[in-house]
């Protein structure tokens, strides 16, 4: 049997410091601050195995669309990194394509947006490319942390499962969220005219130095930052999807809050200046979608499916 000890209180703060627990309580703490719904520890099932997952921190908002009855919200996934040595993300020294990537996440109807005889994704309708950051900002596709490797002495360039571990966490917990938000806005009633529109936000904070390196003909540069977006392909049954990710530092995050206000504040707007034709195209999917039952709204949905897990994540 293992002899227990007394720790003395010095131990025990490092032993914290080394922890993710403290960023987690600094990170709600300020969410709640700013009013954010938050849950810390938020347990959810896992859509793929079912089996019972912790995410660190689930945040919910929601936004003004004027004096109408319809419901825009924002939804952050977060995940905490004490990061004892560097996260450092790596591009090549060239502009990111973001054609292939459908970046932002939606969930809602209507997902599009009848106009002038034509049909178009809610995204290119209000010109989400002008003003979300994932079009403004280089794209990484790689990263890495350092440390020891055996009893080498010398530092490596490596992958944490760890942090491999996060990045599944984020993804299967978005996939969890975007099923429950159809779920319960399904059935739909013929008559209603009050849409509903959700963005997700996929994080993860870092407690200390994130680095941002792009690969040159003749060697890198590497210089320290406070945020990247970061695209990480999954493949899946045959099917291959990507998602997109905010690495931010701590001390970042206040800003990043009001990034984020400010994107949503301006979706309220684009479609506030449209909002008849969100209402006219509600009502028109709701018309359709209300001659079946669930199961065959769920079918109808899942026909556009881009993600195995989830009959929904089909971006913007």
């Amino acid at each position: 049997m293992k002899k227990t000890r007394n720790l003395t209180n010095r131990e025990i703060r490092e032993a914290l410091k080394r922890s993710g627990y403290l960023i987690e309580q600094r990170v709600s703490n300020l969410l709640r601050k700013k009013e954010w719904i938050c849950i810390a520890n938020a347990v959810y099932p896992d859509p793929k195995t079912l089996i019972t997952r912790e995410l660190d921190i689930y945040a919910k908002n929601f936004v003004l669309l004027g004096d109408t009855n319809h419901d825009l919200r924002v939804t952050l996934v977060i995940e905490c990194i004490n990061n004892l040595y560097p996260l450092a993300f790596i591009r090549g020294d060239y502009e990111e394509s973001h054609e292939y990537v459908n970046l932002v996440e939606v969930t809602g109807i209507p997902l599009e947006i009848n106009y002038e005889g034509r049909t178009l994704s809610l995204g290119n309708f209000i010109g989400i490319r002008d003003f979300h950051h994932y079009y403004s900002q280089n794209i990484f596709k790689q990263y890495c942390t350092f440390d020891k490797k055996g009893n080498k002495p010398e530092l490596m360039a490596i992958h944490y499962n760890d942090h491999i571990e996060t990045f599944n966490k984020l993804s299967s917990s978005l996939t969890y969220y975007i099923n429950q938000h159809y779920e319960t806005i399904l059935p739909l009633y013929e008559g209603r005219k009050n849409f509903e529109l959700e963005f997700y936000y996929p994080i993860i904070i870092v407690q200390n130095k994130l680095l941002e390196i792009v690969n040159k003909v003749r060697g890198f540069i590497l210089k320290n930052t406070n945020h990247v977006v970061f695209a990480k392909s999954i493949f899946e049954n045959g099917l291959n999807y990507i998602t997109t990710y905010d690495i931010i530092t701590e001390k970042y995050f206040h800003k990043f809050l009001e990034l984020v206000q400010k994107e949503m504040i301006e979706v309220s707007k684009r479609i506030l200046d449209n909002i008849n034709h969100f209402e006219d195209s509600f009502v028109k999917k709701a018309e359709e979608l209300n001659r079946y039952t669930n199961l065959q709204v769920l079918k109808h949905l899942n026909d556009k499916n881009h993600f195995p897990s989830s009959p929904f994540r089909i971006g913007v």
